[in-house]
């Protein structure tokens, strides 16, 4: 790919990453998110630690 390619095309998000990263902010937390979305909070965890690792950034502060 070109360098003018967008990154977050370049870093192939997925769209269900971006759906969960949205539910996150939008409920809260991580949980309430998986629930919206109907996944288990450890797929969602898994999928939201695969695009941190993959950007190379925390997005969210963990308690």
């Amino acid at each position: 790919m070109s360098t003018n390619t967008p990154w977050f095309i370049r870093a192939r998000l997925k769209t269900r990453q971006l759906m969960l990263l949205t539910a996150i902010c939008d409920e809260g937390n991580i949980h309430r998110a998986a629930e919206v979305l109907s996944m288990s909070q450890p797929a969602a965890s898994k999928l939201l630690k695969d695009l941190e690792d993959m950007l190379g950034v925390s997005l969210f502060e963990r308690q």
